[in-house]
Parts: C-alpha cells; structure tokens; sequence
C-alpha cells in the first residue's frame, strides 16, 4: 500500500494521507471535515471543471442554435412611446412594479382600478450601455462552475465509504438530482409571484435538464475508481 503525503492547504503543519486506491481509511490525527475537503478537490477538480465548461456550451447552444427560447421575448407595440416617457425622468437601474402598492395599499380604490384597467407587470431598468457580451459569458462560465463546485462536494461527501470506485448509479443519480435543482428550482418563484410565463420556465427547465444530463455524465465518467 503507497501514499502520497500532502500538505493541507490551509498552511497547517499536519499532513494528510492521500490514498493511492479505495482501501483507505482516514487517519485518526485528521479531521473529518480535512478528509472530505482535501480528498474531494484533490479527485474532482476535472470533472468539476469539465462540468462546468460543458454546461456553458450547452447554454450556449440552448440560446443561440436551439429553438425552444425564440418565442420567449416579444417587442412592445408602442415601444418608442415607452422608451420616450421613461426618458422623461430616467429612472435609476433597478427592478420596478405597475401599478406599485407597498403592502397593506392593494385594497385602496384607486390601487384596484389601476388593476383592473392594466396593464399590470413587472419592469427590470439596466445601466444605460450596450449589454457586455463577453463579461456576461464570463460570469455564466465562472457560475456554472461553481454550481459543478457544490454538486460535486454533494456527491462526494453523499458517496459510501471509502469514496472511490462508488457505483456508477449512486453518482449518476446524486449529481444529476442536485444538478437538476440548481439550475431548474431556483427560478420557479418567478413565475409564481412575479409573472413569468409558465412556457418560459418549461424552456429553462429543458436547459436544466440538459445541464443535469451532461453533469452527471462527466462527474461518472471521471469519477475515481
């Protein structure tokens, strides 16, 4: 039986064992925590990165060749009327609701009137400049990553004991499961409360389950044996 000994990254003076195969206990001098942590960045930081850069070409192509998003944004037919009388005081970037109430003000007249005559939504005021394409495909690749990051620490720490060569199922079902709430789960609020089109959440939840099906093919594919 061989080890590798490594230093903990935190700069601590205990080593760790790194095990060479799957018969490996954990030291008694090292904590729980340090075994999960260390053993779990030291085996998947390729699938997690894999995973990751995945998922960004799979958004991309969801966006940009696929079709099930082209119905999903429509142009205002008085758009330049609009855009005109918000240019008559600009508001600040933020998010805004029509017609606004604070709570407690929905049973007033003149609140249900604006109701009822319309239109009621919801309004998302960005900075004034073109959109920064490669610093928001920047921020989407670095999120899909750290997404990877958590679903992999969930399967390695979910995995049975000693970790390696877990079965192929166990990790399929964990990593696509958590990859699946990640990425379809998170904005389902949206179209609850804040009236996103069900149809548009249908589309992320096909996405979703594209990025949960590439995620869990990487992470078995990779996973150490």
């Amino acid at each position: 039986m061989s080890f590798n000994l490594a230093r903990l990254p935190t700069g601590a003076t205990r080593y760790i064992l790194h095990p060479s195969h799957a018969g490996v206990r954990r030291p008694s001098s090292v904590t729980s925590a340090e075994w999960v942590v260390v053993s779990f960045l030291r085996e998947l930081w390729v699938p997690i990165l894999l995973a990751g850069v995945l998922c960004f070409i799979v958004s991309t192509l969801a966006w940009m060749v696929f079709t099930h998003h082209r119905s999903e944004w429509h142009r205002l037919p008085t758009e330049s009327d609009v855009l005109e009388a918000l240019r008559k005081d600009m508001p600040p970037p933020g998010l805004y609701a029509f017609p606004f109430a604070m709570r407690g003000e929905a049973e007033r007249a003149d609140v249900k009137a604006a109701y009822e005559r319309g239109p009621v939504g919801y309004l998302t005021i960005a900075n004034r400049h073109r959109p920064n394409v490669p610093g928001m495909a920047t921020a989407m690749l670095a999120y899909f990553i750290v997404v990877s990051f958590c679903i992999g620490y969930v399967a390695w720490a979910a995995a049975p004991a000693p970790k390696f060569g877990a079965p192929e199922i166990h990790t399929a079902r964990i990593t696509w499961t958590v990859a699946l709430l990640a990425y379809a789960a998170s904005s389902f609020a949206d179209s609850v409360w804040f009236a996103r089109p069900w149809r548009a959440y249908v589309a992320q939840f096909i996405d979703a389950a594209l990025y949960a099906t590439v995620t869990a093919a990487v992470f078995v594919e990779f996973w150490p044996q």
